[in-house]
């Protein structure tokens, strides 16, 4: 089921998007795992935007050393910010010196 609603990536709705990632979420730690390997298949920027703000709010033991890994080695801006967000919403206290080392990024969008 899980993976299912992870297919919404590839939905060209953005509302069926949006509620099949909302239905993710209930699925909590549970959907980790396969939002990761989802970031990982996916090269659309749009796409791997939605998975890293659905993982903030699912989380997981591996959800902060991911986002830690978005925001040290990701070119796009874009995704760096959204880890950043996701990585402060997640609200895990491990994850604390890593947003205070992107608010160093050169860029603003990952610094806001």
């Amino acid at each position: 089921m899980i993976q299912e609603l992870i297919t919404a990536v590839e939905e060209k709705n953005n509302g069926i998007r949006n509620r099949k990632f909302f239905a993710v979420q209930d699925f909590g730690i549970e959907a980790e795992a396969p939002l990761i390997e989802a970031y990982k298949a996916h090269k659309d920027v749009a796409v791997r935007q939605y998975i890293v703000k659905t993982i903030g709010w699912v989380g997981g033991e591996k959800t902060v050393q991911f986002l830690s890994i978005i925001l040290k080695q990701e070119r796009d801006a874009l995704l760096r910010g959204t880890a950043a967000s996701s990585l402060g919403i997640l609200g895990d206290k491990s994850g604390v010196p890593i947003l205070i080392e992107a608010l160093k990024d050169e860029n603003e969008t990952v610094r806001s």
